[in-house]
C-alpha cells in the first residue's frame, strides 16, 4: 500500500492491472480531502497545456523544450507539493483513532 492508502496491482509485464491509483479524485472525495477542487483544476490545466502543445507545435525544435518545461513544472510544482500534501492528509487521517458512537 502506498503513502496515501491507495493500492494497485502490477502484472509481471509491469503494467497496472487495477485503477485504484488512477482514481485519485475518487479517493480524495472519499477521504474528504479539502483541496480536491484545486487539485482537479491543476490536473485540468496540465491536460489543456498538453493539448495546446500537440495542437499548435511551433516548430519541431521547440516542442521538446515546451514539453520539457511543462513536465519539469508538473514534477516540481505539482507532484512534489500538492501530491505530497494529499499523501500527508491521507496518512494523518489513517493515523487518527476511529471514533465510536458510545452512549452512556
Amino acid at each position: 500500500m502506498g503513502e496515501t492508502g491507495e493500492w494497485y496491482l502490477v502484472g509481471p509485464d509491469k503494467r497496472i492491472r487495477s485503477d485504484s491509483s488512477l482514481d485519485k479524485t475518487g479517493h480524495m472525495r472519499a477521504i474528504g480531502y479539502p483541496y480536491l477542487e484545486l487539485h482537479s483544476e491543476i490536473h485540468r490545466e496540465l491536460l489543456a497545456s498538453l493539448d495546446e502543445i500537440v495542437a499548435h507545435p511551433r516548430t519541431h525544435a521547440q516542442v521538446p523544450f515546451s514539453l520539457r518545461d511543462l513536465l519539469l513544472d508538473w514534477f516540481v510544482g505539482h507532484i512534489l507539493t500538492q501530491d505530497h500534501d494529499y499523501a500527508r492528509f491521507a496518512r494523518v487521517l489513517r493515523m487518527k483513532p476511529k471514533q465510536t458512537n458510545v452512549r452512556s
